[in-house]
């Protein structure tokens, strides 16, 4: 029976961390909207300090990215949410801070369920995916020529003399002309077949025929949400433990998924 006990520790036993159960966008007006379930867990140190009056202050990131096979992926949008879990000794309650609403639990368990809620977080506006057009650079105006200096009129040429009257009579005779050459008899020329007609282009089949390029689909974005302890936010003395220690350290790293708008 002991034995039995022994085996059955490590299967009960509750890991420590935060892991990202679901995340998704809903498109919601002009705007998509996160709506995401994590699943927090305190270690022993995490607990203890809690229930002694330390405050656990968390952040929630989210990005997107539009992949590029060319370059880095190019980052859309980036968002952050503050979240902060207390716990107060006089009313015994655990109190959940999401960004300036409060929520008072009587149990831990409660308390991080909500703690782990990500829900009707307005994160991108679909103005940000509208395809922008390539901004096309204008050509630099071409400088005019010099205007150069107008060259000088040319002087008018001498007016030239009139040949008299009486020089026009000793003019020689006109050549006689010559007499026409006979005109020979040209042959016939013979008379060619009929001209073949023009062979036709083959036709190409339709297999032989050249593929249209396909269709460019719709790129894809990549969203990326974490959720990780905020050590900073601690107090002097612990955050030099919790900087060596694994207990201290909460991160969910980044869960990634494809959206198409």
């Amino acid at each position: 029976m002991a034995l039995a006990l022994f085996l059955l520790l490590p299967i009960a036993a509750r890991a420590e961390g935060i892991a990202v159960k679901s995340a998704e966008l809903e498109s919601v007006e002009e705007a998509l909207v996160l709506h995401a379930e994590m699943e927090v867990s305190l270690s022993p140190a995490l607990e203890d300090a809690l229930n002694k009056g330390v405050p656990l202050n968390f952040i929630a990131d989210f990005e997107l990215k539009k992949p590029r096979w060319y370059w880095l992926d190019e980052t859309i949008v980036t968002a952050q949410r503050h979240l902060r879990l207390s716990y107060h000794a006089l009313t015994r309650q655990y109190q959940v801070n999401v960004e300036g609403q409060y929520q008072n639990f009587s149990s831990l368990a409660d308390a991080r369920r909500e703690l782990g809620r990500l829900n009707e977080w307005r994160v991108v506006e679909k103005s940000l995916l509208a395809e922008k057009p390539p901004v096309a650079s204008k050509a630099p105006a071409l400088e005019k020529a010099p205007t150069t200096n107008k060259a000088p009129t040319s002087e008018k040429a001498p007016a030239v003399s009139k040949v008299p009257a009486s020089e026009k009579a000793l003019a020689t005779d006109k050549a006689p002309i010559s007499e026409k050459t006979p005109v020979t008899d040209k042959p016939p020329l013979p008379v060619s077949d009929k001209v073949p007609a023009l062979e036709k282009a083959p036709v190409l089949d339709k297999a032989s025929a050249p593929e249209k390029a396909p269709t460019r689909k719709h790129s894809a974005y990549v969203a990326g949400l974490r959720m990780k302890l905020d050590l900073t936010q601690l107090p002097k003395p612990l955050q030099v433990n919790a900087l060596t220690s694994k207990d201290w350290n909460l991160d969910s790293e980044w869960h990634r998924w494809n959206v198409t708008p």
